[in-house]
């Protein structure tokens, strides 16, 4: 009989110490995935708003750059939150850098001058 007892309390806190470590855990995941997000946006022509392929865009203070797809967009995935630089380099127009904090949004539409 004092076995069982042991044997039941012994299986009590391993299941209370089980739930409240789960419960820890899905904190720390709830907190460590809504830090990161990502970043999109669309180039475009200053002047004739055209959208432009190819450029490069450069997540400053991170090793990602991106490249514009035929339509002009852009994107950059597991960014995490927080305010940044992004530049944008472009044969035959101005380097442009425009900064954007991804805890408030995260799209950006960038118009690009060409080089006179």
């Amino acid at each position: 009989m004092k076995t069982q007892i042991i044997l039941l309390v012994g299986l009590l806190f391993i299941g209370v110490n089980s739930f409240a470590n789960n419960k820890d855990n899905k904190k720390d995941a709830d907190a460590s995935t809504s830090a990161i997000t990502s970043l999109s946006g669309i180039i475009t022509d200053e002047a004739t708003g055209e959208n432009l392929a190819g450029v490069k865009v450069i997540l400053e203070g991170t090793d990602q750059v991106a490249y514009t797809d035929f339509d002009g967009i852009f994107t950059f995935d597991n960014v995490k939150k927080g305010t940044y630089t992004l530049k944008s380099d472009y044969i035959s127009y101005a380097d442009k850098k425009t900064t954007i904090d991804t805890k408030k949004d995260t799209k950006v539409a960038i118009k690009l001058e060409a080089e006179k």
